[in-house]
């Protein structure tokens, strides 16, 4: 994803994360190493619906094996 921001307290992650799905985002959240990060992607509801979630390997084997 393109779109992501890293933060050293999960708590301002998160304060970030509700504003976005205010806005329309629908928002992942992760952990790396002792950061959380928030990815996000403009979907015209917030909805999960708009957007794939999947594991990379399945994607990987789904779209670049062939």
């Amino acid at each position: 994803m393109e779109n992501q921001i890293a933060f050293g307290i999960v708590e301002d992650a998160l304060a970030v994360a509700k504003i976005l799905i205010r806005q329309n985002y629908v928002v992942l959240l992760s952990r790396e190493e002792n950061l959380t990060i928030v990815n996000y992607l403009f979907a015209s509801d917030a909805n999960r619906n708009e957007v794939v979630f999947m594991r990379r390997d399945e994607f990987e084997e789904e779209y670049f094996s062939k």
